[in-house]
């Protein structure tokens, strides 16, 4: 049996709730969680990966896992989830997002049982309402994506490994959450494959300081989690196989030249957190480090080879963060000093918060296809062609113009959507001469150009049989055009 001891494991917090004070401040974080994430939930019509989601989660269960291997870089049981969700509470906006803002309001509620395990019931509030506060937390638990849900899971098996760690290791409820947590977690996203790597160097930081005799219980029984953890999740690293030798995997961002300076600070800054906060246990200090500096340079790393270094790939690294800041808050004894520092936090969070409301919500420009939808149905005639590029932005747009039951041809350039094997598709000489045949014997021709690749390739095609007699811009990243093509056919 290996029994970690305390050891100091506790901070010594200036606040001490009691039972009923604990239970209404958690009800009371709650609550605000609930309400930062609701707060414009229904502003702007679906995002192009909200209806894309939607439009996965619309076909039947045997179905889902062959259009994720075909066209998709994420694994299914989010969109197994969303199907559930929608069949019960149906797919308006509001509804597709309250599924990610539960997950999010979840991920606090496991926050306070970290917080409590690691410093008590002060530090468990505490620790919930900056996770409740954490701006990126709050932005992705008000999407319909899987991030949200993805961060629920980690928490909870986090939670459980802390159960571990705190106790005598013995806990085959604690085992059962860590091993199933964490495999649910792989099966919503694949950067969940990070968490057992981090939890590995957390569990080598903590037998270092265990006498040798203790440790190869600790080994043997973490590596039967994993080992489990792995044979659970081997279907979904299958499916992530076919995705990437079919090419759906797409590396979309570059990573910042200034980053891995930042994170170094960062993670040093961490340490010093942790080690002031947790004194003599080296349990949360490795914990809290652990599952936010790893994950982070994992990404970093893999970024060198295929651009995939986004906030949303270490979301769950807000919540060891938040720990360890609540848990070192609690740590100052001087007052003045701990209420300057919870300012400076609260004015941080604040800021944060705004602008993603501002930026992510209300100016989002991937957005705004409930307008597109409507200007073209205001406007459309009976033998109309409507041409879509990207084909991925078609869900989106299908979305709302199925209110107005559009009797228009409707096709996507350089295919149509999901004709291929990605979801984008590169224009190409292809593309230009599916336009050009698809024009022959039209009056007239829509094109809704959504995202930001380039459609000049197609504006020269139409401009050169037609003439542009409308244009609207939506959003910056959503532009519609219409061309008379009998306007530039010489009379009989």
């Amino acid at each position: 049996m290996v029994v970690l001891e305390a050891g100091g494991a506790r901070p010594a917090p200036a606040l001490r709730l009691r039972t009923w004070g604990f239970r209404l401040a958690l009800v009371g974080v709650l609550a605000l969680a609930a309400a930062v994430r609701l707060h414009w939930i229904g502003l702007g019509s679906l995002d192009i990966d909200e209806a894309f989601a939607l439009w996965v989660a619309r076909h039947p269960l045997r179905g889902i896992w062959p259009v994720l291997a075909r066209l998709d870089d994420h694994p299914p049981l989010y969109y197994l989830a969303l199907h559930a969700w929608v069949r019960v509470f149906g797919d308006t906006p509001v509804m597709l997002r309250m599924l990610s803002v539960a997950a999010g309001v979840l991920t606090v509620a496991l926050a306070c049982a970290l917080g409590r395990l690691a410093g008590g019931r002060a530090l468990g509030v505490v620790a919930a309402l900056l996770v409740a506060l954490a701006p990126d937390l709050v932005r992705w638990s008000q999407e319909a994506r899987m991030y949200a849900l993805e961060a629920s899971a980690l928490t909870g098996a986090t939670v459980a490994a802390a159960t571990l760690l705190a106790g005598d290791g013995r806990s085959r409820a604690a085992w059962m959450g860590y091993v199933g947590a964490a495999s649910a977690a792989v099966w919503t996203d694949y950067s969940a494959l990070l968490f057992p790597v981090a939890m590995a160097v957390v569990l080598v930081w903590i037998a270092w300081t265990l006498p040798p005799a203790a440790r190869a219980p600790l080994a043997r029984r973490w590596a039967l989690a994993h080992l489990a953890i792995a044979v659970l999740c081997a279907p979904v690293l299958v499916l992530l196989a076919q995705q990437t030798a079919g090419g759906t995997v797409v590396a979309w961002y570059a990573l910042n030249p200034y980053a891995p300076a930042a994170v170094a600070l960062a993670a040093l800054l961490l340490l010093v957190l942790g080690r002031a906060a947790w004194p003599g246990d080296p349990r949360w200090v490795a914990l809290t480090t652990g599952l936010w500096v790893v994950p982070i340079a994992c990404l970093m790393g893999l970024s060198a080879v295929a651009p995939v270094f986004v906030k949303r790939a270490y979301l769950w690294t807000d919540v060891p963060l938040g720990l360890a800041l609540g848990a070192a808050l609690l740590r100052v004894r001087a007052p003045a000093l701990r209420l300057t520092l919870a300012a400076a936090i609260a004015v941080g969070t604040a800021a944060g918060l705004a602008a993603h409301y501002r930026n992510d919500l209300a100016g989002d420009a991937l957005r705004g296809w409930d307008r597109a939808a409507a200007y073209v149905a205001a406007r459309a005639r009976a033998g109309d062609l409507l041409l879509l590029y990207v084909p991925y932005v078609q869900p989106a747009f299908d979305y709302y113009s199925a209110r107005y039951r559009l009797s228009i041809d409707e096709r996507g350039v350089p295919v149509d959507f999901g004709g291929g094997r990605t979801l984008f598709p590169p224009l190409g000489r292809a593309g230009t001469a599916r336009v050009r045949a698809l024009l022959a014997g039209r009056s007239r021709v829509w094109l809704v150009h959504g995202m930001y690749p380039s459609a000049a390739p197609i504006l020269d095609v139409l401009g050169a049989q037609g003439h542009l007699i409308d244009r609207r811009t939506v959003t910056p990243a959503l532009t519609i055009y219409l061309y008379d093509m009998d306007s530039a056919r010489p009379s009989k």
